[in-house]
């Protein structure tokens, strides 16, 4: 009879052993799902805010002439023989666009081909522009790090990627103003407008970076 109630005694034990280890896990599981949770709710794209209109710039087009510049008369590296882009295809492209290219950028291309301009800058030819552009609205809104002010990310979810820089860098044109390149430094949080007209920008991008360097 003794024996009997000791094992019994015994299973009860173990049984509460059981269920307490059980209780334990079940508690310890539950509180890792809810810092799951909590970590994505932290690390959850925010959506994009409706940013107000821009203002309208009041400065005139830059002509196809000017934008280029004396850009003609750079050289390339990269490539020994670079490809170029005809008329026709940068046509196509702002039609898919939906807008035009900056000035200079058809000269650039249809005259330089792809390359890179003092071992630094990277242009885009057209038929990767409208190819990434979808890739590029993704990524701004996923990622974007360059606050409200000059350039908000709805604004720049507008627009599409013209070129990068060996730096990391990236260059963005908009609809409302194709003239004006926009830079996205990776070292920055505050982007700028590079110049107006491809010769500028990319002009005040090589002087700023190598001082003593000058292509044009």
């Amino acid at each position: 009879m003794f024996a009997f109630e000791r094992t019994a005694r015994t299973w009860k034990r173990r049984a509460g052993s059981t269920y307490a280890a059980k209780s334990a896990r079940s508690a310890d599981l539950e509180d890792a799902r809810a810092k799951l949770e909590a970590m994505r709710v932290a690390y959850r794209p925010k959506p994009v805010q409706v940013a107000p209109p821009r203002t309208k710039s009041r400065t005139t087009a830059v002509s196809e002439a000017k934008g280029a510049g004396s850009l003609t008369r750079v050289a390339l590296v990269e490539t020994a023989r670079p490809k170029k882009v005809t008329h026709a295809q940068v046509r196509v492209a702002e039609e898919k666009l939906g807008t035009r290219f900056p000035a200079g950028y058809r000269t650039f291309v249809t005259t330089l081909g792809q390359g890179v301009l003092a071992d630094l800058v990277r242009i885009h030819p057209p038929a990767r522009i409208v190819r990434d552009r979808k890739k590029w609205r993704a990524r701004v809104e996923q990622s974007w790090f360059w606050g409200a002010e000059p350039l908000a990310r709805a604004h720049a979810l507008e627009g599409f990627p013209l070129g990068d820089t060996v730096n990391g860098d990236q260059l963005a044109v908009l609809p409302d103003d194709p003239d004006a390149i926009w830079l996205l430094p990776r070292q920055s949080e505050t982007s700028l407008v590079l110049g107006r007209g491809l010769a500028a920008a990319l002009a005040h991008y090589v002087r700023s970076s190598r001082p003593s360097f000058r292509p044009f």
